[in-house]
């Protein structure tokens, strides 16, 4: 079941997630495993990222490597809000997903 990861740590700025996607560029092949989309948005310190997955099996397995990172670079952050993913829309096809609470 694809899955919508939000990540809302308390202070998040464009040099420190770049740092944090090029570590994990040399760590794990591009495009991650299971990852269909990821964008990160807002201003300033308060960035904020929102993932969609392929599973939440998939996620758990990045969040390896990710985990560390995150902690090495110092950033405090709640775990991550995971929902179950309804529909997205990619590359102008709508795609929708069979959940048990459509």
């Amino acid at each position: 079941m694809p899955i919508v990861v939000f990540y809302e740590p308390e202070s998040l700025t464009a040099a420190q997630y770049n740092e944090i996607v090029a570590e994990l560029e040399t760590k794990m092949k591009f495009p991650w495993d299971g990852l269909n989309n990821t964008m990160c948005f807002g201003t300033g310190n308060k960035l904020r990222v929102i993932d969609l997955w392929d599973s939440q099996e998939k996620f758990e397995k990045f969040c390896e490597t990710l985990i560390p990172m995150i902690e090495k670079h110092g950033l405090k952050m709640a775990p991550p809000k995971i929902e179950e993913a309804y529909s997205s829309l990619e590359h102008g096809a709508l795609r929708r997903y069979e959940t048990a609470n459509a």
